[in-house]
Protein backbone atom coordinates (compact mmCIF):
# COMPACT_ATOMS: atom_id res chain seq x y z
CA UNK A 1 0.00 0.00 0.00
CA UNK A 2 1.11 3.67 -0.55
CA UNK A 3 1.99 5.60 2.63
CA UNK A 4 1.51 9.05 0.93
CA UNK A 5 -0.40 9.94 -2.39
CA UNK A 6 -0.61 13.72 -3.75
CA UNK A 7 -3.15 14.05 -6.80
CA UNK A 8 -2.95 17.35 -8.88
CA UNK A 9 -6.86 17.93 -8.59
CA UNK A 10 -6.32 21.57 -10.40
CA UNK A 11 -5.44 19.93 -13.85
CA UNK A 12 -7.00 19.83 -17.49
CA UNK A 13 -6.90 16.92 -18.96
CA UNK A 14 -7.13 16.47 -22.94
CA UNK A 15 -7.31 12.91 -23.17
CA UNK A 16 -11.17 11.38 -23.59
CA UNK A 17 -10.22 8.10 -21.78
CA UNK A 18 -8.42 9.60 -18.76
CA UNK A 19 -11.26 11.92 -18.46
CA UNK A 20 -14.05 9.41 -18.24
CA UNK A 21 -11.96 7.53 -15.40
CA UNK A 22 -11.60 10.61 -13.61
CA UNK A 23 -8.15 10.30 -13.57
CA UNK A 24 -5.50 12.95 -12.53
CA UNK A 25 -1.75 13.80 -12.27
CA UNK A 26 -0.25 12.45 -9.21
CA UNK A 27 2.47 10.59 -7.01
CA UNK A 28 2.91 7.74 -4.55
CA UNK A 29 5.07 6.43 -2.11
CA UNK A 30 5.51 3.24 -1.05
CA UNK A 31 7.36 0.71 1.43
CA UNK A 32 8.58 -2.28 0.36
CA UNK A 33 11.64 -4.47 1.42
CA UNK A 34 14.37 -6.52 -0.41
CA UNK A 35 13.52 -9.66 1.23
CA UNK A 36 16.86 -11.17 0.69
CA UNK A 37 16.70 -10.30 -3.16
CA UNK A 38 19.80 -8.43 -4.69
CA UNK A 39 18.77 -4.87 -6.05
CA UNK A 40 18.31 -6.38 -9.87
CA UNK A 41 16.48 -8.80 -8.61
CA UNK A 42 13.94 -6.24 -6.80
CA UNK A 43 13.70 -4.32 -9.95
CA UNK A 44 12.79 -7.63 -11.70
CA UNK A 45 10.07 -8.79 -9.14
CA UNK A 46 8.95 -4.94 -9.27
CA UNK A 47 8.70 -5.04 -13.18
CA UNK A 48 6.97 -8.56 -12.57
CA UNK A 49 4.14 -7.20 -10.78
CA UNK A 50 3.77 -4.41 -13.12
CA UNK A 51 3.20 -7.19 -15.81
CA UNK A 52 0.66 -7.95 -13.84
CA UNK A 53 -1.44 -5.12 -13.80
CA UNK A 54 -0.70 -3.81 -17.21
CA UNK A 55 0.38 -6.69 -20.14
CA UNK A 56 1.67 -3.58 -22.17
CA UNK A 57 4.50 -1.78 -20.29
CA UNK A 58 6.97 0.16 -22.61
CA UNK A 59 9.88 0.67 -20.51
CA UNK A 60 11.29 3.67 -21.90
CA UNK A 61 14.23 4.41 -19.86
CA UNK A 62 16.31 2.44 -16.68
CA UNK A 63 19.06 3.82 -14.95
CA UNK A 64 20.45 3.90 -11.82
CA UNK A 65 21.05 7.39 -9.82
CA UNK A 66 21.58 8.67 -6.23
CA UNK A 67 18.58 9.92 -4.41
CA UNK A 68 19.93 11.48 -0.81
CA UNK A 69 23.33 10.28 -1.32
CA UNK A 70 21.65 6.69 -1.13
CA UNK A 71 21.58 4.44 -4.45
CA UNK A 72 18.31 4.48 -6.19
CA UNK A 73 16.94 2.93 -9.69
CA UNK A 74 15.13 4.90 -12.10
CA UNK A 75 11.94 3.37 -14.30
CA UNK A 76 10.22 5.40 -16.85
CA UNK A 77 7.37 3.82 -19.03
CA UNK A 78 4.11 4.06 -20.80
CA UNK A 79 1.21 1.87 -20.41
CA UNK A 80 -2.50 2.05 -21.41
CA UNK A 81 -5.26 1.24 -19.50
CA UNK A 82 -8.81 1.80 -19.76
CA UNK A 83 -8.02 3.21 -23.29
CA UNK A 84 -6.10 6.11 -21.80
CA UNK A 85 -2.49 6.17 -22.65
CA UNK A 86 0.01 7.35 -19.29
CA UNK A 87 3.22 7.82 -18.56
CA UNK A 88 5.13 6.82 -15.13
CA UNK A 89 8.81 7.47 -14.03
CA UNK A 90 9.29 4.96 -10.71
CA UNK A 91 12.10 5.71 -8.16
CA UNK A 92 13.47 3.03 -6.22
CA UNK A 93 15.25 4.09 -3.64
CA UNK A 94 17.27 1.80 -1.41
CA UNK A 95 17.58 2.61 2.32
CA UNK A 96 19.13 0.75 5.42
CA UNK A 97 18.35 -3.16 6.16
CA UNK A 98 16.88 -3.77 2.97
CA UNK A 99 14.11 -1.16 2.61
CA UNK A 100 13.27 0.14 -0.61
CA UNK A 101 10.91 3.26 -1.24
CA UNK A 102 9.12 3.59 -4.40
CA UNK A 103 8.63 6.64 -5.20
CA UNK A 104 5.96 6.96 -8.57
CA UNK A 105 4.69 9.63 -10.43
CA UNK A 106 1.97 8.83 -13.00
CA UNK A 107 0.36 11.26 -15.75
CA UNK A 108 -1.30 11.42 -18.94
CA UNK A 109 1.56 10.41 -22.09
CA UNK A 110 0.19 14.00 -22.95
CA UNK A 111 1.72 15.88 -19.55
CA UNK A 112 4.85 13.91 -19.58
CA UNK A 113 7.29 16.37 -21.43
CA UNK A 114 5.57 19.12 -18.52
CA UNK A 115 5.66 17.05 -15.83
CA UNK A 116 9.04 15.08 -16.62
CA UNK A 117 11.50 17.84 -15.05
CA UNK A 118 8.88 18.27 -11.99
CA UNK A 119 9.24 14.52 -11.40
CA UNK A 120 12.86 14.04 -11.60
CA UNK A 121 13.15 17.41 -8.82
CA UNK A 122 10.75 15.79 -6.48
CA UNK A 123 12.23 12.22 -6.44
CA UNK A 124 15.60 14.03 -6.14
CA UNK A 125 14.19 16.00 -3.08
CA UNK A 126 13.33 12.55 -1.15
CA UNK A 127 14.43 12.15 2.18
CA UNK A 128 14.49 8.97 4.69
CA UNK A 129 15.14 9.63 8.37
Amino acid sequence: GAAAIAANQNETIEDEAARRINFTSYFSVSYDSLQERTKEEFIQYVKGALAQVATNVNYTLEKDIAVDSRDAHALEFELTQQGADFAVLMVLVYGDNGDVWAVSFNTVKEKWDEYKPMFYQTADSFRLK
